[in-house]
C-alpha cells in the first residue's frame, strides 16, 4: 500500500495582528486524522484528547464571541505527500478558510458520530481508526480528506466497503472485533446521513424511523435478544451468525422462518416486555408496507444501522440491570 503523509499548517498572520483575534492550534484541526490507542489488555479504544478540543472549537462560531468574527481571515492548508522513486509527490492539496473549514468539520462530525456498541454515548472516532477498520486504499483516504476538510460528498466506494466489513461474521460476533464493528457502523451512518438532519437524530436508536429496512434491522436484533434471553445468555452462536446476510438482503424470504422459530421456541421463555416490543416493531413494519422482497445497497445500510442501534440499546439495558443487581446484593 502506498505510504502517505499529511502536512498541515495555518496561515496565522492575522493571529499576530489585532488584539483579541482567535488563536488556533493546528493539531486540534488535524486531530481527526489520529490513530487513537487501545487500552492495555482490553478492546476499548481511547480517542486522542484533542478530539474533545475540536468539538469545543466547532461550537465557537455559535457563541457570538468576538474571536468568531475573524475566522474567515485565517486559512488552513494541507498537503498529502507520498514518495515516487527519488521524488516527493503532492497527491492532494487542501486550502480553505477556518470559517469554511469549521462548517465542513461540523457536518462530518455530526454524520460520523454514533452510539457505542455498549449503548454508551458515542465519541468521535479518528480517521486513522476508520481507515484500519475497513482497509481503505490510499485513493479512498484522499477522497475522505476532501470530504472532511472541503465538504465533498462521501465517496461512492465507502458504503459497500463498510457494509462488507460490518456483515462479516467475525465482526458481528467476536468481542475482539468490537472496535471494527463500531467503526464500520460509524462509516455506514456517515454515508447515509452526511449533510442531513438525520445526522443528529440517528446517532442512536430512533423508534420513529419508519424506513422498512431500518425496522427490519431492528427486528433481527429483537429476535436475537429473545433467543439470547431464552437461553439465559448461554448460547454460542445466534440467528445473527447464520441469517444476517440473508435477512439484510432478502427479508421477505428469511424472516418468516425466523419469526416462527422465535414465537414457538424462544418467546414463551422471556419477559412480557420483550414480547410487547416484538409486537410494536412488527406493527411498525406492517404500517410501512411489510417485508420487502429485496434490499438494494442503501437499504442494506439502513438495515445495518437499525440492527446496530437496537442491539446497542439492548446491551445498554443489560449492563444497567447487571449494575442494579450488583448494587442490591451488596
Amino acid at each position: 500500500m502506498q505510504a502517505q503523509m499529511a502536512v498541515y499548517w495555518i496561515n496565522d498572520s492575522m493571529n499576530e495582528g489585532e488584539r483579541g483575534e482567535i488563536q488556533i492550534d493546528e493539531s486540534v484541526l488535524a486531530s481527526i486524522l489520529e490513530s487513537g490507542s487501545f487500552e492495555d489488555g482490553t478492546n476499548n479504544l481511547t480517542p486522542p484528547p484533542e478530539l474533545k478540543q475540536l468539538e469545543e472549537l466547532l461550537a465557537l462560531p455559535k457563541t457570538g464571541r468576538e474571536q468568531a468574527f475573524h475566522l474567515d481571515k485565517t486559512f488552513f492548508h494541507m498537503a498529502v505527500l507520498s514518495a515516487n522513486k527519488a521524488r516527493l509527490v503532492v497527491r492532494e492539496w487542501i486550502h480553505t478558510s477556518i470559517s469554511q473549514l469549521l462548517m465542513h468539520l461540523e457536518r462530518y462530525v455530526a454524520a460520523v458520530r454514533i452510539v457505542q456498541p455498549t449503548g454508551e454515548k458515542g465519541y468521535l472516532l479518528p480517521l486513522g481508526v476508520l481507515i484500519r477498520a475497513v482497509d481503505m486504499s490510499p485513493g479512498l483516504v484522499r477522497q475522505c480528506l476532501r470530504m472532511i476538510y472541503q465538504g465533498a460528498l462521501p465517496p461512492a466506494e465507502l458504503l459497500p466497503l463498510a457494509l462488507q466489513r460490518f456483515r462479516s461474521l467475525k465482526v458481528l460476533s467476536d468481542p475482539k472485533e468490537t472496535w471494527r464493528y463500531h467503526s464500520s457502523a460509524s462509516l455506514i451512518k456517515l454515508v447515509l446521513t452526511y449533510g442531513k438532519e438525520e445526522a443528529n437524530t440517528m446517532q442512536s436508536l430512533n423508534n420513529h424511523c419508519l424506513q422498512p429496512a431500518y425496522i427490519c434491522g431492528r427486528l433481527l436484533a429483537v429476535l436475537e435478544e429473545i433467543q439470547r434471553r431464552a437461553s439465559g445468555y448461554r448460547i454460542g452462536s445466534t440467528i445473527v451468525d447464520r441469517f444476517y446476510g440473508a435477512a439484510s438482503t432478502a427479508p421477505a424470504s428469511t424472516f418468516g422462518s425466523l419469526l416462527r422459530l422465535s414465537t414457538t421456541a424462544h418467546l414463551p421463555k422471556v419477559s412480557v416486555e420483550l414480547g410487547r416490543l416484538l409486537e410494536e416493531v412488527m406493527k411498525q413494519l406492517d404500517e410501512a408496507g411489510g417485508f420487502p422482497t429485496i434490499f438494494n445497497l442503501r437499504e442494506q445500510a439502513e438495515f445495518a444501522l437499525g440492527f446496530y442501534h437496537q442491539r446497542a440499546e439492548f446491551r445498554s439495558r443489560h449492563q444497567a440491570n447487571q449494575t442494579k443487581e450488583t448494587g442490591e446484593s451488596q
